[in-house]
């Protein structure tokens, strides 16, 4: 977890028109633009990595959703074996959609 992914968790909305960062030649992470108007005095990176231990369970949880929806079924896949089983009374991909949706919340449980 770095600082980027600490701002990111701490000002969801604000990256972009109001936070703006890059990382220097030698990988550090700059913050090169801050709205002072819409958030305040810039908090310091020692500030910032005082919140890592408030914050690392957010951002496990973040990289679970990540990691999950990479490999759930997709909506479509979702739709249609809905429909073979409530309309043609065919139930086997829901099921085999299920089993296979168990396997990945297990494999990226929740913090």
């Amino acid at each position: 977890m770095g600082l980027d992914d600490i701002l990111s968790i701490m000002y969801p909305d604000d990256f972009g028109p109001n936070i703006q960062i890059k990382y220097n030649k030698e990988g550090e992470l700059v913050i090169y633009h801050w709205d002072v108007d819409k958030l305040g005095q810039q908090p310091t990176e020692q500030s910032l990595l005082d919140q890592i231990p408030q914050y690392q369970a957010a951002f496990d949880n973040k990289q679970v959703s990540i990691n999950r929806r990479k490999e759930m079924p997709s909506e479509h896949e979702l739709i249609v074996a809905m429909w073979e089983d409530v309309v043609e009374g065919r139930p086997e991909a829901k099921e085999a959609l299920q089993i296979r949706r168990t396997a990945i919340k297990t494999k990226f449980p929740k913090v």
